[in-house]
């Protein structure tokens, strides 16, 4: 009998260490999480309209060459992160042509979208480009990006030809 009790002692007493840990672990309060959720692909996601058509559009009709071209850059951050350091970039708006609310590099809450704009005059001809916006979620070490291609057609303005050296001067 005293044996059994000696066992009994040492099998609960092996085991409760271990238990009294686990108990402790589970009774402590959760730190912060570093939510990124839906931060995969798709989850920063950008749209251009040109003069209020979408992407392309603008092309077709055209725009007279010297009026302005003003693009509209919708960023959506369809994600639960924050987005930190976003940067949106045309190279059809070039210097300061392209402004977004918050200056150029912005932050964007998870789940809400932006604005941007652009306001250049047309030149002649086609213009097609990429726009492009990135962003950062420091917290899990991602860099979601998202690109589309838009454009206008600059018509009409005035064509001028100018000689090369050595040509003949046009004849009366």
């Amino acid at each position: 009998m005293a044996r059994m009790a000696v066992w009994r002692w040492a099998l609960v007493g092996s085991l409760l260490p271990p238990l009294l840990v686990a108990v402790m672990l589970l009774s402590l309060p959760s730190a912060p999480s570093a939510a990124a959720d839906g931060a995969g692909a798709g989850a920063l996601t950008l749209s251009v309209t040109v003069n209020g058509l979408p992407g392309r559009a603008a092309e077709d009709r055209g725009v007279p060459a010297g009026h302005p071209v003003v693009k509209r850059y919708v960023v959506t951050n369809r994600s639960g992160a924050d987005l930190h350091r976003v940067t949106v970039t045309d190279p059809a708006a070039p210097g300061r042509a392209l402004v977004c609310p918050g200056g150029p590099r912005f932050r964007l809450r998870g789940m809400a979208g932006v604005v941007c704009t652009s306001r250049v005059p047309a030149a002649p001809g086609r213009h097609t480009t990429t726009a492009r916006v990135r962003a950062d979620i420091p917290s899990v070490g991602l860099r979601p990006t998202a690109s589309t291609t838009t454009g206008y057609r600059g018509v009409g303005g005035a064509s001028v030809a100018v000689p090369s050296a050595g040509s003949a001067p046009p004849p009366p």
